[in-house]
């Protein structure tokens, strides 16, 4: 189901996405590896720095805010929102644990709701003017810029981590190993060699893709889902912290996370504070910086927030 809103368009001049998702340190190992994952380094896109993006964002192009921001907009959700947020070309995207894949315009217009069967933990992708999303049934749908779905294909297992791009406008997806999937959402192939991951895939610089397994195997596919190469890598321990939220840095140098403690930061380029605000609430994923300057969050009180 799809609730459409009025849709508002948004120029944009840059295209900015954040990371992973949430980082829940209960539960088995393997369901805090699966969290893990989706707070990992997304798609080779941690710089030095602790940059994040993905789909080639420049964050670097904007400026973000240098003292203490203000909530613009806000936007209720049924659920926690624990993905991270992304910019696409309608405005901002992001999915909630109640199922639904939400759209909000720059401006904090609403321009659609849509309903996808399941929890969505993973930041969704960027893609074709709309909008790749994933969910804990293992259903991969292409969501166009106006709401409705353009397909929908079903991986048969949960997906925690974000959809990346492949070559020839094709998409990686992890569940129940990997899945490379056409623009059309027809399966290409399907490596079962992936077993269960514990990080962020992220792309090779040949068009592949590595990945880290949860019984301690560094795994790299070729574009053709052979496996390039295999290496010891042992996942944290079962008593290892989340990994902190990864940062996204803005043309001043200027870098924007969440912490811990229901706020986020901003430091300057020398490690200085500009600000943390506290929104009463936790945020479980990265922080979006839009290519307007704004940062946007989503929080476990089921809210998405932006402030400038």
């Amino acid at each position: 189901m799809t609730r459409r809103l009025p849709l508002k368009a948004a120029a944009l001049m840059v295209v900015v996405a954040g990371c992973g998702g949430a980082r829940e340190t209960v539960g088995t190992p393997a369901s805090r590896a699966a969290a893990a994952s989706r707070g990992a380094n997304a798609q080779a896109a941690i710089e030095s720095h602790g940059t994040c993006c993905h789909d080639g964002c420049d964050a670097a192009a904007v400026i973000g805010p240098t003292a203490m921001p203000q909530v613009v907009w806000q936007v209720a959700t049924r659920d926690r929102v624990i993905a991270t947020p992304i910019e696409f070309e309608a405005g901002v995207a992001v999915g909630s644990l109640d199922g639904s894949l939400y759209a909000v315009a720059l401006d904090g217009t609403r321009i659609f709701e849509t309903a996808t069967g399941a929890p969505i933990r993973a930041s969704a992708l960027a893609a074709d003017g709309g909008v790749i999303v994933a969910n804990d049934a293992g259903d991969v749908l292409s969501v166009q810029r106006s709401g409705d779905i353009a397909w929908r294909t079903s991986l048969g297992g949960p997906v925690v981590t974000a959809p990346i791009v492949a070559p020839q406008q094709s998409y990686y997806v992890a569940a129940n190993g990997i899945h490379r999937l056409d623009r059309a959402g027809n399966i290409l192939w399907h490596q079962v060699e992936a077993t269960t991951i514990y990080e962020q895939p992220r792309g090779t610089a040949d068009g592949g893709i590595a990945y880290t397994t949860i019984d301690g195997r560094g795994i790299t596919l070729a574009s053709d889902g052979t496996v390039v190469s295999e290496t010891p890598r042992p996942p944290p321990a079962e008593d290892a912290p989340a990994p902190p939220p990864a940062a996204v840095v803005d043309r001043h140098g200027n870098r924007y996370f969440a912490d811990r403690d229901q706020g986020i930061v901003g430091e300057d380029r020398d490690g200085g504070g500009l600000f943390r605000y506290s929104l009463g609430a936790n945020v479980a994923g990265s922080v979006l910086l839009t290519s307007t300057g704004t940062l946007i969050v989503g929080a476990n009180d089921g809210k998405l927030y932006a402030l400038r």
